[in-house]
């Protein structure tokens, strides 16, 4: 699961929005929201590219590491479905 992300206007703005949202959420609902993207897979919609790029941004923020993977600045991967134990994340398949 990859996609390409090419900035656009309004992009920066989108994924502030989004990732203040995501400050209010507890870390259970930031996971759920991650293994939902997991699930649906990375459809190709600008959209849900700005939420996943929130989400990372996120879990760096509160983590200080993320399951999604952005190479060369431009290209967005999730790396599978993970779980919540003893306030970090953990990969449930590995």
């Amino acid at each position: 699961m990859e996609y390409m992300f090419i900035i656009r206007e309004g992009d920066k703005e989108a994924i502030f929005e989004l990732k203040n949202n995501f400050k209010k959420s507890p870390k259970s609902d930031i996971i759920a929201a991650y293994n939902n993207c997991v699930k649906i897979g990375i459809v190709g919609a600008h959209a849900q590219a700005q939420r996943i790029l929130a989400l990372h941004f996120i879990f760096i923020s509160i983590f200080e590491k993320s399951p999604i993977n952005i190479e060369h600045d431009l290209i967005i991967s999730l790396t599978g479905m993970i779980g919540l134990k003893n306030e970090q994340w953990y990969y449930l398949n590995n």
